[in-house]
């Protein structure tokens, strides 16, 4: 699998950096709410499952330790509560079907479960406001987007709600939690009101967008969320491009909350 390292990019100034030098394999990065922390998946601990690692260093190879490792269970972490208190996470069966964990960021950190079932389900998201988790699974035989309420603790399978519905991946919130996007076949990315989210009997349908990237190969087939929503709106999107150093940029889209959608 070769050696992978997490990088970062400073925005403002376009420079990129290494953040890991080990000569594991690092990757699937995710920030703390106080971008101080990072958290990550690497096969560091031998053999060729993952465990979760917590960086609290900007400097490379400092400030390393395991965070939630167990060398019997590939595990990878997804999302971290925007209030500190907890951390998403996936566990992987030797068929590579997933399951969704939580646990607390600090004290004891027991992990429970959040969905476990004969399906595959991955790629986890708090809401900004901690209440709900949207995420995939492919029970119906293809992959659809869901959400179900956060309560705290463990959860039987009640109060899921399915948002996608013709197929849906990679779920991610809007920053003020009133709207979440997802992608479907075809590289379209959708768009679903969620400010009434649990509120009425009602389910919100989801609205087309726009079609990311159409000369490149399916986004959907990439072991990682390919995308992501800045807090101010704009959607970043990792697309190949035919020759390098190229890039296309789509722009005159408007988020929910000014361009009604019903």
């Amino acid at each position: 699998m070769g050696n992978r390292d997490i990088w970062y990019i400073e925005t403002a100034r376009g420079v990129a950096a290494r953040l890991t030098a080990h000569q594991a394999n690092d990757w699937f990065p995710v920030w703390s709410p106080d971008g101080k922390r990072l958290l990550f998946a690497s096969d560091r601990g031998g053999g060729t499952l993952n465990g979760i690692y917590e960086k609290k260093s900007m400097n490379p190879g400092d400030d390393e330790t395991a965070f939630l490792v167990d060398p019997k269970v590939d595990t990878e972490p997804s999302d971290w509560s925007r209030d500190g208190r907890w951390i998403l996470f996936c566990q992987f069966s030797a068929e590579r079907r997933s399951d969704i964990w939580l646990t607390p960021a600090t004290g004891e950190r027991k992990p429970f479960v959040f969905v476990a079932t004969l399906s595959d389900e991955r790629f986890p998201r708090f809401s900004p406001d901690g209440k709900w988790i949207a995420f995939q699974s492919n029970e119906t035989g293809r992959y659809e987007v869901y959400v179900r309420p956060l309560a705290g603790g463990p959860r039987g399978p009640e109060g899921k709600i399915q948002l996608s519905d013709n197929g849906g991946e990679f779920p991610v919130w809007r920053a003020d939690g009133q709207e979440l996007f997802y992608l479907s076949g075809g590289n379209a990315v959708h768009s679903v009101v969620t400010r009434d989210l649990g509120r009425s009997g009602g389910v919100p349908r989801p609205s087309r967008l726009f079609t990311a990237c159409p000369e490149t190969a399916p986004l959907l087939a990439t072991a990682s969320n390919p995308y992501d929503v800045g807090p101010d709106g704009r959607i970043l999107i990792n697309c190949r491009t035919e020759r390098p150093g190229q890039s296309r940029v789509l722009i005159n889209w408007l988020p929910a909350k000014i361009a009604t959608r019903r």
